[in-house]
């Protein structure tokens, strides 16, 4: 293996980042190891380099990547991964795009009218699969110069638009897509915040009738079921913290009365909160219905 040299002149550079602080990350996980991420404010976009994992996150729960897949996680509260093996995962974490190429990929990329899901993996290819390996042996010896970050991360946007189709693109990186990521980043910041809907297409900027067209448009479900889904991923994943118990979910979510907690609970899935708790708990693959 080639050395860095110099490396008391690199960790000394005003440009020099901690592991925790660069754009690109490499992450080795054992055997059922879990990881969180809050990509509230930016993208991260996931290589799973080898393994398997198991991800949830607001839009869904424990859905399985396994190597060579590629996901985007855009402006997410949480995200959690479990490795179902020893694996090996390359995240690289941006806000928005600033030059005009890495502009013009994302304004083309649709997601095909036939897809449902918001979460398609498309394939590490050989090309970016050479990349990947130069840049895990970059990041293992410590190479994590502010500039080089940056170099790679448009030298990875020029591969992707290179040696992967526009279709490929859209399903990877459709939540970017000019207007759509806007509105999404737009809800996404506010949802939490507001007392009504009216109140959150204000902050938006538009009316009603076209808050809703658009909220259809982007997210496939009415403003109204998309909060009550988040507010249940969010349950549903403290529900799995150790110690867990109905009165902490109780004073955690700020609900009135141990009633409604277990009326949302039993709306949401199918279940009391001191079930969901033991459910989650054992392992079980408890879905939000609502």
């Amino acid at each position: 293996m080639c050395k860095l040299k110099y490396p008391s002149e690199h960790v000394t550079c005003l440009h020099y980042k901690s592991d925790r602080e660069c754009r690109f990350k490499n992450n080795k996980l054992s055997v059922l190891q879990t990881l969180t991420w809050n990509s509230a404010s930016k993208n991260i976009l996931f290589f799973v380099v080898s393994g398997s994992v198991q991800v949830s996150c607001e839009l869904f729960q424990k859905k399985i990547f396994a190597k060579d897949d590629i996901t985007l996680f855009s402006y997410r509260e949480w995200i959690s991964v479990k490795s179902l093996e020893e694996s090996e995962i390359v995240t690289c974490e941006f806000d928005v795009p600033t030059s005009a190429c890495d502009k013009l990929i994302f304004s083309e990329c649709q997601l095909p009218s036939d897809v449902e899901s918001d979460h398609c993996p498309i394939r590490i290819k050989e090309p970016l699969k050479m990349f990947l390996d130069l840049l895990i042996y970059n990041m293992n010896q410590k190479i994590n110069c502010e500039h080089f970050h940056e170099v790679m991360e448009k030298e990875m946007f020029f591969l992707f638009k290179y040696y992967y189709t526009k279709e490929e693109l859209g399903y990877l990186f459709h939540p970017l897509n000019g207007s759509s990521f806007s509105f999404r980043k737009g809800v996404l910041d506010n949802y939490h915040k507001i007392k009504n809907i009216d109140e959150l297409a204000a902050i938006i900027g538009m009316s009603r009738s076209r808050f809703d067209f658009q909220f259809k448009e982007v997210f496939n479900t009415t403003p109204r079921k998309f909060i009550q889904k988040q507010l249940a991923l969010k349950i549903l994943f403290k529900a799995g913290e150790p110690d867990m118990t109905a009165g902490k979910l109780l004073e955690a979510f700020d609900f009135n009365t141990a009633a409604s907690l277990c009326k949302f609970c039993q709306a949401s899935f199918s279940c009391s909160p001191t079930e969901l708790i033991q459910y989650v708990q054992e392992g079980r693959n408890v879905k939000v219905i609502c």
